[in-house]
Parts: C-alpha cells; sequence; structure tokens
C-alpha cells in the first residue's frame, strides 16, 4: 500500500535496530495512521489528517490564525522520493512609543512540515486552499490505463 507519511530531516537514525524496526513497521503497516506513527509518537506541527479517495489523497493541516499569505505549499525531490512541504513564517511587528518594552516574545514564528508523497501522486495536479484555519490539501493520482500493455516477447 502507497502512503504519504512524514519526514523529518536529521531524524535518520544509523542504530541497526531502530532502522530494522523502521524497516518491519513500514513493511506490516496496513493502515494510513499507522505509518503516521514516529517513534511511538504522533508528528509534530501542524498536525494533519490524511485520507484516501479513488482518485485523491487529502491532507487536512491545521493552520490557525493563517491566512494564505502566510502558509507556502512545496513539492520538491531529493534522495530518491518527492516530498510536500508546508511552510509558514510570520513575524509580527507593532510600534508602541508609549510603552517601555520589558519583553517582547510574540513577535515571529514559523514552522515546516515535510511528508513523503507517493510514487503514484500527480505532481503536476495538486490544489490547496485555507479556509478557517485548516488547510486541505487535494494530491490527484496519476491515471492508469484502463487496459493493462501486453508486449510480446520473442522467445529465441
Amino acid at each position: 500500500m502507497l502512503t504519504i507519511t512524514p519526514y523529518r530531516r536529521g531524524e535518520l537514525s544509523t542504530n541497526l535496530n531502530s532502522v530494522f524496526d523502521s524497516l518491519m513497521n513500514d513493511f506490516f503497516a496496513n493502515t494510513l495512521e499507522t505509518s503516521f506513527l514516529e517513534n511511538g509518537k504522533k508528528a509534530g506541527y501542524p498536525r494533519v489528517d490524511i485520507s484516501e479517495s479513488k482518485d485523491s489523497w487529502l491532507v487536512e493541516a491545521t493552520v490557525p490564525g493563517l491566512t494564505k499569505d502566510d502558509v507556502t505549499v512545496e513539492i520538491y525531490h531529493t534522495e530518491g522520493r518527492d516530498y510536500l512541504a508546508i511552510k509558514s513564517e510570520r513575524a509580527t511587528t507593532t510600534e508602541d512609543k508609549d510603552r517601555n518594552w520589558h519583553r517582547k516574545e510574540i513577535h515571529r514564528s514559523s514552522f515546516c512540515r515535510n511528508l513523503v508523497l507517493p510514487e503514484n501522486a500527480n505532481l503536476d495536479n495538486i490544489e490547496a486552499g485555507v479556509e478557517n484555519g485548516l488547510l486541505n490539501i487535494v494530491i490527484h493520482k496519476k491515471q492508469r490505463d484502463a487496459s493493462p500493455k501486453i508486449k510480446q516477447i520473442s522467445v529465441k
């Protein structure tokens, strides 16, 4: 089963047990939910729900308080795989000349969430939109030929 899975750069372990556990978990994962567990914990911000239909996947990510101008969705290829990156970087600036600031902690926030895309994802047909704090990303699947192609091999 092909699934979209979370990816975090720099978390690849060289520990043989971890690699074996990861291999076995990937091999025996039969539901989308189990493939989204990393070391027994759910992946980080933003939280995502992923569902699959016959023709596409739907990724819903929580992005409270963000608008379409605050969120970037990108596709990139590295390490032999395609990835979907959900990013945001937002800085708030306030000028208040009447105040003498002692501490100002809320001024900048950012995140990046990367998901591994399946091989049959149509990278040319992806749609995204933000509404009511929810980012919806529709990833269409590549269309297969209705009839399988048969190629005759000559026997010598």
